[in-house]
Parts: structure tokens; sequence; C-alpha cells
């Protein structure tokens, strides 16, 4: 084997070895295992309250979008009105 063709494998090699390593899942923050560890005993799901409180900020947009947008037209409708 010629020293190109084993500089080739070995950076071939390299190379492969880098993208496993860049692959491996990361184990989690020790904040993030204290707080699983506390959901587990707890009895309760951190990512289900997360969800929760995310939806019930979501219903709280709506309804005040809902009325400002009837806001705006009860003032438009008066404008007209005066006009």
């Amino acid at each position: 084997m010629s020293l190109e063709e084993e500089l080739r494998r070995r950076a071939d090699r390299l190379a492969e070895l880098d993208r496993r390593e860049r692959q491996r899942p990361t184990p989690p923050s020790s904040e993030q295992r204290f707080w699983r560890d506390v959901s587990v005993l707890l009895g309760t799901d951190q990512a289900a309250r997360a969800d929760a409180r995310e939806a019930d900020l979501s219903d709280q947009v709506q309804a005040l979008d809902k009325v400002n947008r009837r806001s705006a037209v009860d003032q438009l409708s008066h404008w007209l009105d005066e006009a």
C-alpha cells in the first residue's frame, strides 16, 4: 500500500469516526436529569404541564384578539355613523 493510499484510508477512517461522534446522542444535562427525576417522583409530566400552559396562553391570546377586532369594528362603525 502506498503512502497516499494509507493517508487517504486514515483520513476516511477519521472522518467516519468524527461523523459517528457527532451522531451520538448527547446525554441529558444535570438540570434535565433533575427535573425528569422530580417529575417521575411527583408522578407529573413537566412537558404536559408546559403544553397545557401554552394552550392556555394561546386561548387567552385568541380571546384578546377577538376583543380587539370587535372593538376596532365598533370604532369604525361609530366613525362611519358620524360621517
